[in-house]
């Protein structure tokens, strides 16, 4: 019953938004899958680093449940402890995202919209948001 009664959720939330008030999750959305009606291929991401550490995932639980069984950890400290490393493992997915590289079109864009003409060609890392929003929530169920 205590490990049942709580919940994960690790992505985007709700108060997550650009400037313009584009919700992160939609843009992160469109780069996992891409969008053919705007002709953005699929820079996944989300799904892999989860599928790769799924593992690790599972080891961290079955160590983390015996420690709630045994009354030294609560469900929501193991919940959030995971939650940590799957924040990082995305991060680190999106960091190594490099391909397919970025049209020429969205280099214009890119390079218009920073004034000094620095900018990164790099996939996933214009302003930076869609790393630093990648968060966690522990909830009861």
């Amino acid at each position: 019953d205590k490990i049942a009664s709580k919940k994960l959720e690790v992505g985007f939330f709700e108060h997550s938004a650009y400037e313009d008030g584009t919700p992160v999750a939609g843009v992160a959305s469109v780069q996992e899958f891409g969008s053919v009606a705007n002709h953005i291929p699929p820079r996944p991401f989300f799904n892999p680093a989860i599928e790769s550490n799924e593992k690790k995932y599972t080891q961290i639980m079955a160590i983390s449940f015996k420690r709630v069984m045994e009354g030294s950890k609560t469900t929501e400290e193991i919940l959030d402890r995971l939650g940590e490393f799957v924040v990082g493992d995305i991060k680190d997915s999106i960091e190594a995202v490099s391909s397919p590289p970025l049209s020429e079109n969205t280099l214009r864009i890119r390079a218009k919209k920073h004034h000094k003409g620095k900018f990164s060609d790099k996939p996933l890392v214009d302003t930076g948001l869609m790393f630093q929003s990648v968060d966690h929530e522990v909830s009861d169920v």
